[in-house]
């Protein structure tokens, strides 16, 4: 663990370095903002931001600096953080990554979750385009949506998008999210219902990945629904021609295994909805339709363009249940790391703090990747408990511990790992703001 932890953070220094070689384009006046030597110099600032917890902004600052000659106010941060533009954080996000290692690869590719999750923010009754109104007697607040593509079995954040309420759209977030995505590793997309689209679909498709996406069940009124399944209630159905068009000649047609019309109102970029202006007006979507069975009397349905031969049935069931993961990324972004307790009401400076948190949520991430899961002597292989690991990484990170320390109070505080023990999803619930005045001391 020891060399990991050094070689990661020497890789965040190093790419803390090259953003700060191109701050200009992340700055407000470049040339002269960060020029200056300060206190909270660039990289000091990034640090910071990264390592809020839920206190108040004051009480940060002397957990923070108290070790030091000069404690800054909270004015001086104010400052700076007004000169530095959320997407330097972007940039170091996607920047601070590590090539996924062989046990890190599911059959040879990379397992990106996609999904969003809210977050209510400082109630602030100028920024409309975050502004929800309430329902009845509900009272009116601010959130915004964070977007995320999660590597399940790396364990961290490859890229973030964060938008306002009303400007949430997420099969349109994720299609922006691919125009800019690299990967040197084949990769399966996995995401929930609200990605299975056609539309979702053919743009992974122009990139040469695959997908595995859950779509409304055949009892419900669904996509899958319009196709001619099979009679059983468990199957796997390959469409190796499935055929898009806007043509109506094509409207009428009584096969959509094979040849499936799509309505002018319907999203899909690759044809156009003036099909005179169409060079092709067609498109090719190999599709492939899973259902199986989750609970006695529940199923699920999955549409995948993954090869049945090297991806039977079973496996598609074990790649979907994989997903939670990033679903306990979420709980673990927002809670044991504290993106819930963001600091501010202005747009800019609370995505200065998402970013900011789940690049420490990634530094963790690779810090203890190497830990070996071990047997004890009740037969339990054991797991990093990353409530324990955030708080040592954080105290590491700040060099206010060194590696020793950090290793031996990170395996003595590991999880046996019960796989047949399972809970019931509670019932999502909103949370509310935490105000600025309710924050531990």
């Amino acid at each position: 663990m020891i060399t990991n932890t050094m070689s990661t953070s020497v890789h965040f220094d190093t790419c803390l370095s090259q953003l700060e070689e191109h701050l200009s384009d992340f700055v407000n006046d470049p040339g002269r903002d960060f020029t200056r030597h300060r206190l909270l110099d660039f990289k000091t600032l990034v640090k910071t931001l990264m390592a809020l917890n839920g206190k108040t902004l004051n009480n940060e600052l002397i957990d923070l600096f108290i070790h030091k000659d000069h404690i800054p106010s909270e004015s001086a941060l104010i400052q700076q953080r007004n000169k530095l533009s959320s997407e330097a954080l972007h940039y170091l996000l996607r920047s601070f990554q590590l090539p996924p290692t062989e046990r890190q690869l599911f059959y040879g590719y990379r397992l990106l979750a996609v999904d969003g999750s809210g977050l209510q923010i400082a109630n602030d009754k100028e920024d409309l385009a975050s502004r929800h109104f309430g329902i009845g007697s509900n009272a009116p607040f601010n959130e915004i949506f964070v977007h995320s593509l999660y590597d399940i079995l790396q364990q961290v954040y490859v890229d973030l998008t964060i938008t306002k309420l009303h400007k949430n759209n997420e099969p349109r977030v994720f299609v922006d999210m691919l125009q800019e995505f690299k990967s040197d590793f084949p990769v399966i997309f996995i995401g929930d219902m609200n990605y299975s689209s056609f539309n979702v679909m053919a743009h992974i498709k122009s990139i040469n990945q695959s997908f595995l996406l859950r779509t409304k069940d055949i009892t419900s009124n669904g996509s899958a629904s319009t196709f001619k399944l099979p009679d059983e209630d468990i199957f796997d159905l390959s469409l190796p021609d499935l055929t898009l068009t806007r043509l109506r000649t094509a409207e009428h047609t009584q096969d959509n295994n094979h040849l499936r019309y799509l309505a002018r109102d319907s999203v899909f970029d690759f044809l156009s909805t003036k099909t005179k202006q169409n060079e092709n007006q067609f498109f090719q979507l190999p599709l492939r339709i899973v259902r199986f069975q989750i609970t006695e009397d529940k199923y699920e349905t999955i549409y995948t363009n993954l090869d049945p031969v090297a991806f039977p049935l079973p496996v598609i069931k074990q790649l979907y249940t994989m997903r939670w993961g990033i679903e306990t990324s979420f709980r673990r972004l927002k809670h044991t790391l504290g993106v819930v307790y963001t600091h501010s009401k202005k747009a800019d400076f609370i995505f200065q703090e998402i970013f900011a948190k789940a690049i420490m949520f990634n530094f963790i991430a690779f810090c203890t990747a190497s830990i070996i899961r071990h047997k004890g002597k009740k037969g339990y292989s054991y797991t990093v408990n990353f409530s324990v690991a955030a708080n040592l990484c954080k105290k590491f990170f700040l060099e206010t511990i060194d590696l020793l320390k950090l290793e031996e109070n990170i395996f003595r505080q590991m999880n046996p790992i019960r796989p047949s023990k399972s809970f019931d999803r509670k019932k999502y619930k909103r949370n509310a703001f935490k105000s600025f005045m309710y924050r531990v001391a």
